[in-house]
C-alpha cells in the first residue's frame, strides 16, 4: 500500500487559496509547555549568572572572582533572586575583601547559561525556518529541509537542528513528527495538530 504525503518540494500542488499559517513562536525561556519547576528555576538562575559573569573581576580560571554591589544593582537582580543565589552557594559574601565572591559553581552555572542562550538562538532560527516551510496547511518537511533552509553546516550542525526540532515538539508543543518507517530519513515534521495532505510524497 502506498501512502502519499505533501512535502515542501511539492507544496505548490496545494490549492493556491490555502490560508497562510501564522509564524511559529518560541516561548520565553522558562515558559515550556511541560514545566518542571526545579528545571525552570535553574534555567533562570543560569541566565542570571551568565549576565553577572561578564562583570566578575579576576581570571576566569581562578578560584576567586568578585562582584561589586554595583554589579548586582546594574544587572537589576531582585533581592529574592540574589538571596537564592547565595542560598545555593553560587555567590558568597567575602568579609575579608568586602566583595561578593563569584564562586566556581557560579562559573559552571554561567557556562550552562551560555548553552541555554545558544539553544534558544537555534530554536528561534529553526522555528522561523519551519514557519516558512510549513506555510500551508497539510505540508510537512524532513529534518534536512530545515537544515538546508538554515544554511547547512555553515550555521548549525545537523544534530543541533534535529535537537531543536525535538525541543519544538516536546518542550514547546509547536511541532509533531510522523514516522513512516524505521528509516530516520522517513521521519517527517508537521505543525502540531496538522494533518499532511495525501499528495506527492510516496513510501511503501
Amino acid at each position: 500500500m502506498t501512502q502519499q504525503l505533501t512535502t515542501t518540494q511539492n507544496a505548490p500542488a496545494l490549492e493556491e487559496s490555502s490560508a497562510q499559517l501564522p509564524a511559529l513562536v518560541v516561548p520565553a525561556l522558562g515558559g515550556r509547555v511541560k514545566k518542571r519547576s526545579d528545571r525552570v528555576s535553574n534555567d533562570f538562575l543560569f541566565l542570571v549568572l551568565r549576565t553577572l559573569e561578564d562583570s566578575a573581576t579576576g581570571d576566569r580560571n581562578s578560584r576567586h572572582r568578585f562582584l561589586e554591589e554595583k554589579d548586582i544593582q546594574d544587572a537589576h537582580i531582585p533581592l529574592p533572586t540574589f538571596a537564592l543565589l547565595v542560598q545555593k552557594e553560587y555567590l558568597t559574601v567575602c568579609p575579608d575583601y568586602g566583595d561578593i565572591c563569584f564562586t566556581q559553581k557560579a562559573q559552571r552555572g554561567a557556562i550552562k547559561g551560555d548553552k541555554l542562550l545558544r539553544r534558544r538562538q537555534i530554536d528561534i532560527a529553526v522555528a522561523e525556518a519551519a514557519s516558512a516551510l510549513l506555510d500551508k496547511p497539510g505540508t510537512c518537511v524532513r529534518h534536512r529541509d530545515v537544515w538546508t533552509k538554515l544554511g547547512g553546516p555553515e550555521n548549525f550542525s545537523r544534530d543541533e537542528v534535529l535537537d531543536s526540532l525535538r525541543r519544538l515538539r516536546d518542550d514547546h508543543g509547536l511541532l509533531d513528527n510522523i514516522k513512516l518507517s524505521n528509516n530516520n530519513f522517513q521521519i517527517l515534521w508537521v505543525r502540531s495538530g496538522d494533518t499532511p495532505e495525501a499528495t506527492g510524497f510516496e513510501t511503501n
